[in-house]
C-alpha cells in the first residue's frame, strides 16, 4: 500500500517541474519584438518613412566618395548586411529623419529599445562658434487612444568641432524599461523616430538592428490565474482524489 503514495508524490513532483517549465515559457512569450524590417534584411525601406537622403545599403556598396574619405572598416562589426543609411551635408541646413509606426492588436507597455549605429563625419564649414555640434537622436512615442503621442524615451548621440574634425565611430544603444517615462499604463501604437542634424558636417550615419520590445497588457476586472498555476492546482487535486479512492478501496478489502 505504500507504493501508491510514493507514485503520487513522484507524479506531483513531475507536475511541479512541468508547471515551472510552462510558466517560464509563458513569461518569455509575454513580450514581443514589434518592429517590422528593423534589420532591413528585406533590402528595402518597407515600413519606414523618411525626409530624404535615406537609403538601404551595405558597407561594401557605399559610394566610392565615402569609402575614399573615411576608413569604414569598423562599420563591418556593427552594420550587419543591409542597414539604413542617412547622408547629410552642410548644404542641408535642416534636420533629416526616418521613422516607423508600430500598431499592436492589444495595449502594451514598452520594455526596451535597442539598435546599432555607425557614424563618419568631417567638419567642412566651421562657424564662429568654437563648439559646433552634430547629432542624431532616437525617440519613441506612444499613443493611448488620444490625438497626441507622448514621448516615452529618447537617446542622443552628439559630436562637436572640439573633437577631431574628421572621425569614424560605432556603438550599440540599449534602453531598458527604466529609461521609459510611464505617462500612461499602456499604449496601442508606438512611433520610432531617428532625427539627424549635422549642418556644419559632411556626415554619413548607419542604423541597424532596431528592436522595440513590448509586453501586452490584458484588460480585465480581475486577474486570471496563469495556465501553469491552474495545471498545478488541478494535478494536485487529482492526486489527492486518487489517493483517497485508493485508500477507501484498501479499507474495504481489509
Amino acid at each position: 500500500m505504500r507504493a501508491f503514495p510514493n507514485a503520487v508524490r513522484n507524479s506531483a513532483s513531475l507536475t511541479v517541474i512541468l508547471a515551472m517549465v510552462l510558466n517560464i515559457m509563458l513569461v518569455s512569450s509575454a513580450s514581443a519584438l514589434t518592429v517590422i524590417n528593423g534589420d532591413f534584411s528585406s533590402g528595402n525601406s518597407s515600413g519606414w518613412n523618411s525626409s530624404g537622403n535615406f537609403s538601404i545599403d551595405t558597407v561594401s556598396n557605399l559610394p566610392t566618395i565615402s569609402q575614399g574619405k573615411w576608413d569604414l572598416s569598423s562599420w563591418n562589426s556593427v552594420m550587419d548586411g543591409n542597414f539604413a543609411l542617412m547622408q547629410t551635408s552642410p548644404e542641408d541646413h535642416i534636420s533629416r529623419w526616418f521613422s516607423t509606426s508600430v500598431q499592436l492588436p492589444v495595449a502594451a507597455v514598452p520594455l526596451s529599445l535597442s539598435f546599432d549605429y555607425a557614424v563618419a563625419y568631417e567638419l567642412t564649414n566651421r562657424s564662429s562658434n568654437p563648439a559646433d555640434v552634430g547629432y542624431f537622436r532616437a525617440e519613441v512615442y506612444g499613443k493611448n487612444g488620444q490625438s497626441y503621442y507622448p514621448e516615452l524615451t529618447e537617446r542622443e548621440i552628439m559630436w562637436s568641432s572640439r573633437e577631431p574634425e574628421k572621425n569614424v565611430f560605432t556603438g550599440h544603444i540599449s534602453l531598458p524599461p527604466e529609461y521609459f517615462i510611464p505617462r500612461s499604463p499602456d499604449y496601442n501604437d508606438f512611433s520610432i523616430n531617428f532625427i539627424f542634424f549635422t549642418s556644419l558636417f559632411d556626415t554619413i550615419i548607419g542604423i541597424d538592428n532596431i528592436q522595440l520590445e513590448a509586453a501586452p497588457v490584458e484588460p480585465g476586472p480581475a486577474p486570471v490565474p496563469e495556465p501553469a498555476t491552474c495545471l498545478l492546482l488541478a494535478s494536485g487535486l487529482a492526486g489527492i482524489g486518487a489517493y483517497a479512492r485508493k485508500k477507501r478501496l484498501g479499507d474495504k478489502l481489509a
